[in-house]
């Protein structure tokens, strides 16, 4: 059996306790690959309690473990800058928009986001369409039963308990359809980042998937809150491309976990 550990989290707006967050739970989690789901930048005005992208690359850039990025709505302009400066520390991006990535038997599929601009992000790459219709079977195509394993969305589905039932963060019904159709075995999930913490819930399901958001501290908050992230540990049968035989998924700060068997 192989091994292999995720570490997953959102929202993290360049706030710079957010980030020492992050560098303590590699450091103690020692995972494989880190994912950020959306918003680890941030559109907004920063203040000297937030990092420059050029120092959010360097400190990402100066993890032990291979680190990918989906887009959030809050990763425009200041992608250039951190992608600038990644590249030249020497860095491979792996900056997936409905596109799978790929880390041994591990394949991770990042969603494209539907709201902000993703002119940066994309960096010359064609726009995706929210009818995953129009390249998800591709990626099912080419990597079959392994690439319903693990997907990064920024903004959830609609429809579960980590997202109100409308407005600006109610979710999105193209996103719940697809997750209805293919079956992941998880999803993970930022944007709205408030609704788990007041719901006293970072995990739902649609089926058999689980779709998980751990939360954030909301990007105004001043004083250091924990970082909300997720760990997850995959048992594969080989080294090649699959579908893991067991997951265990571990949520911090909650303290809370649970095994998915195959």
């Amino acid at each position: 059996m192989t091994r292999m550990k995720l570490l997953t989290a959102t929202d993290l707006h360049q706030h710079r306790w957010l980030y020492e967050g992050l560098e303590k739970a590699v450091e103690e989690h020692k995972p494989d690959v880190l994912a950020l789901a959306g918003d680890f930048l941030d559109a907004g005005e920063l203040t000297a309690d937030h990092c420059r992208p050029e120092e959010c690359a360097e400190r990402l850039a100066a993890l032990p473990c291979e680190t990918v990025f989906t887009m959030g709505n809050h990763d425009a302009d200041g992608w250039e800058p951190f992608v600038e400066r990644w590249l030249k520390l020497g860095r491979s991006l792996f900056a997936p928009h409905g596109e799978a990535v790929i880390f041994g038997p591990l394949v991770v599929v990042g969603f494209p986001c539907s709201f902000g601009n993703d002119r940066f992000f994309l960096m010359g790459r064609p726009h995706k369409s929210m009818d995953v219709e129009q390249w998800l079977p591709k990626i099912i195509e080419q990597y079959g039963r392994a690439a319903r394993t693990c997907w990064l969305m920024h903004e959830p589905p609609a429809r579960t308990k980590l997202c109100p039932a409308d407005g600006f963060l109610a979710g999105l019904d193209e996103w719940r359809e697809a997750v209805k159709r293919y079956q992941p075995w998880l999803t993970v999930h930022g944007h709205n980042h408030i609704t788990p913490l007041v719901n006293k819930c970072w995990h739902d399901k649609i089926n058999r998937t689980i779709c998980i958001n751990a939360g954030q501290p909301h990007r105004t908050m001043r004083s250091p809150k924990p970082l909300h992230y997720c760990v997850f540990d995959f048992g594969f049968p080989g080294n090649e491309p699959s579908l893991p035989t067991k997951v265990e998924v571990s949520a911090y700060p909650w303290n809370q976990r649970f095994d998915i068997p195959k």
